[in-house]
């Protein structure tokens, strides 16, 4: 076993043998161990991305521009500075892309910003047509979730921030990921009804 480097010591691999999937463990001894995985084992990888301020916009769009069946947003409010991000949206929809959006900070839509979601969730309403489902929510959850395979969370507002647009929008925050194992529960947590 002297071939092995010393640079794979104590290293995990996971390794495709023929039809056996398992994984190899190459001990700081370099010897190894190879344990298959039972059959039906999942393995996940995943890519995870910390983003600031104008990086969360950018990496929003791009996750409509590379969605191919649904995505599914929650912005409590829905205002002015989201009109880049519709125009994304509604090529999404021409491609056939299915659109589910939860909106609404409070049930007070006497509340001025509350009218001004409820003005903007029309607009969204007559570009995106029947590609559109909406739930009005009572939430402040900031959540993008694309394909059930990568997803957005954090504190930007997706649907409404000033973020990148005017000098003195606070700072934000989100975690992006691609795992489609966390995708897909956060999907069905937030979207299961709809």
């Amino acid at each position: 076993m002297s071939i092995l480097s010393d640079a794979f010591s104590g290293k995990i691999c996971v390794v495709f043998l023929n039809s056996l999937i398992g994984i190899l463990y190459i001990s700081t001894q370099r010897r190894i161990k190879f344990c298959q995985c039972p059959e039906r084992t999942f393995l996940q990888f995943s890519k995870t991305e910390h983003l600031k301020n104008t990086q969360i916009k950018k990496r929003f769009h791009e996750m409509i521009k590379n969605s191919q069946k649904e995505i599914c947003i929650i912005s409590p409010w829905v205002g002015k500075y989201s009109e880049e991000t519709l125009s994304f949206l509604k090529s999404a929809a021409q491609r056939g892309v299915q659109i589910k959006i939860i909106y609404g900070y409070t049930d007070n839509i006497s509340n001025e910003r509350e009218r001004n979601s409820e003005q903007w969730i029309e607009r969204y309403k007559h570009e995106l047509g029947k590609m559109l489902t909406l739930k009005r929510g009572n939430t402040h959850v900031k959540l993008s979730i694309c394909d059930e395979t990568t997803y957005l969370s954090g504190s930007y507002n997706l649907l409404s921030s000033a973020n990148g647009y005017i000098q003195k929008a606070s700072d934000e925050y989100m975690l992006y990921e691609e795992n489609r194992q966390e995708a897909k529960k956060l999907r069905q947590e937030f979207f299961g009804d709809m």
